[in-house]
């Protein structure tokens, strides 16, 4: 027998009661398990979704979606919101995710469609680096007597398995629970915000709006806060259980020192006659250092211009090195700091040699660097920008790997001592290598280039796309085992491309908690020869959702 609109009401209430004496006493989450959730309220605008009795499923859902943020807020959560008001995300064609020649393909269409509107909502959730993304809509079928309500995740990868479908779990329970609405389960689905999204992701479906009885409770107000807080509540179980655990190897320590220190380990073991010591606070003099790490066979240690890191000192006391290489002047490694460093290595500091890079300028220093990196036989010589770091690393690798040096220019013109090395080597150089867009390095610098040798610019319209390019022209057709490291700050891409130097690998660039959708395309078109990676840094630099938005771009 189908309930009437007042005994579910009744009965709702009663739950009602019940879920507030509970959540009065409900912990609130600690700070390590706070998280961002993205909510997404479905529909909106043009596109209204279904509309039963003058009522709108835009409307139901952005009404419970607000409830879902209150709630989650007054537990500690941070949130963000596809759409505060009935309107679409985005009113015009940008790039979606389309099915082209036996490939799904990230590119503007040429046409404005809902899937634009559902791409608009991945990226807000996507570019804020969500921990979890949660739909709202309301059901429809053509038979009135429908009932129920059911949440939705996608298995298509480790990531929906072990966490989607959790999440959803949690959801569900508390919804039913909370409601009294039928249980209609937990169930698989390929809607595009659950495949799009790079985080674990669930659509609920909140009742039947073609169910005279559900639409009214649907349109209670009352109504609306169980379900808001029942949703939150699914979702404060589910981040409750501290999801995301480390999934691929880490190069990790608790800081940039001990992670430099740990790189140096993996790839040098004990061993080793020499180190390069930089500066962990400021990049540019050892922007051009992995090709004189790959020449010199030598480790690169961080350290501070007055202060030697305890990670530091115990590593050069366990390689005992003969030579220290300083990259940069005093006002970055003083003195002082380098002393402390060869008293650290305990040999009898007469027989330990030291040597400094350094110059005027970024541009002197990197020019010494290639001096004695050497343009190589086959007369290659890579040229970035010294006012960005990220180009230059992510050529570092392949430019260690291929020993050719890095030279670096500035935006709009070629600096003098750079000026110099080109001029010295003028017969040698039979290719500039170009890393970066116009805005990094202008088109005046590439001609001013191309009057000593032919210049091939490598490039993407930003960082993300600029290394996806560096690997499609260096890296090959063979298998690809990268190293992971944050686009965003230098320290841990700097180092760990000296082990991707001597290992022969790329580095790829991520956010801290940003997976590029481009980057996301690399790894889905390259799964079958890219192999899991190795991250570079802690959480603090590439939180460990990383590891689960690349498991999820990967579709394993």
């Amino acid at each position: 027998m189908q309930p009437t609109p007042h005994s579910l009401g009744r009965r709702a209430r009663a739950l009602g009661i019940v879920a507030v004496l509970l959540a009065a006493v409900f912990v609130l989450p600690s700070h390590a398990f706070a998280g961002r959730v993205f909510i997404d309220p479905g529909h909106g605008g043009q596109f209204p979704g279904a509309i039963y009795g003058g009522v709108k499923e835009s409307t139901i859902a952005l009404a419970i979606s607000r409830e879902v943020e209150r709630q989650l807020r007054s537990r500690g959560h941070e949130t963000a919101m596809s759409r505060r008001s009935d309107t679409v995300v985005v009113g015009h064609d940008i790039p979606t995710w389309n099915y082209v020649n036996d490939q799904w393909r990230y590119a503007a269409d040429g046409q404005y469609t809902v899937r634009d509107d559902l791409q608009a909502r991945c990226d807000l959730a996507n570019a804020w680096g969500a921990d979890v993304f949660v739909s709202i809509h309301a059901n429809a079928a053509t038979n009135s007597s429908a009932r129920g309500a059911e949440t939705y995740w996608r298995n298509q990868s480790t990531t929906d398995r072990l966490l989607s479908a959790k999440l959803a779990d949690y959801v569900q329970q508390e919804y039913i629970k909370d409601t009294a609405l039928r249980d209609r389960g937990v169930k698989n689905a390929q809607f595009y915000v659950l495949r799009w999204s790079n985080m674990p992701a669930i659509l609920v479906e909140t009742g039947f709006m073609s169910n005279s009885a559900e639409r009214a409770l649907l349109t209670d107000p009352a109504f609306q806060r169980r379900a808001g807080a029942a949703i939150a509540r699914g979702i404060d179980r589910f981040l409750a259980t501290d999801p995301f655990g480390q999934v691929y190897p880490r190069i990790a320590s608790s800081d940039r020192y001990g992670t430099a220190a740990l790189i140096a380990q993996q790839g040098w073991g004990a061993s080793g006659s020499t180190v390069l010591l930089a500066s962990g606070s400021n990049w540019p003099d050892s922007l051009a250092a992995t090709p004189l790490s790959t020449r010199l066979d030598a480790p690169l240690l961080l350290v501070e211009r007055n202060w030697l890191p305890p990670a530091t000192r115990d590593r050069l006391a366990s390689q005992r090195p003969t030579r220290v290489v300083v990259l940069g002047g005093e006002s970055v490694v003083s003195t002082g700091t380098v002393a402390a460093a060869v008293r650290a290595i305990g040999r009898d500091p007469a027989t330990v040699t030291v040597e400094r890079f350094s110059g005027e300028t970024r541009f002197d220093t990197a020019t010494d660097i290639a001096r004695a990196v050497e343009v190589p036989a086959d007369g290659r010589v890579f040229v970035a920008s010294g006012r960005e770091y990220a180009d230059a690393l992510s050529i570092g690798s392949f430019a260690g790997a291929g020993g050719v040096p890095i030279l670096l220019v500035e935006p709009t013109h070629i600096p003098e001592a750079t000026q110099a090395f080109i001029a010295e080597n003028s017969a040698r150089i039979t290719r500039f290598e170009l890393v970066g867009g116009t805005s990094a390095v202008s088109s005046a610098v590439e001609n001013e280039l191309r009057a000593t040798a032919p210049v091939q610019r490598t490039w993407g319209p930003d960082r993300y796309r600029t290394n996806l390019a560096v690997m499609a022209r260096f890296a090959g057709s063979g298998s690809i085992t990268p190293f992971v490291a944050r686009a965003t700050a230098f320290p841990d891409a700097l180092t760990g491309a000296t082990l991707a130097s001597k290992s022969r690998r790329p580095v790829l660039l991520v956010g801290e908690r940003y997976l590029s959708p481009y980057t996301r395309e690399f790894l889905h078109m390259n799964r079958a020869r890219v192999s899991d990676p190795t991250v570079i840094g802690g959480p603090g630099a590439v939180a460990y959702q990383m590891d689960w938005m690349i498991r999820k771009g990967f579709e394993r």
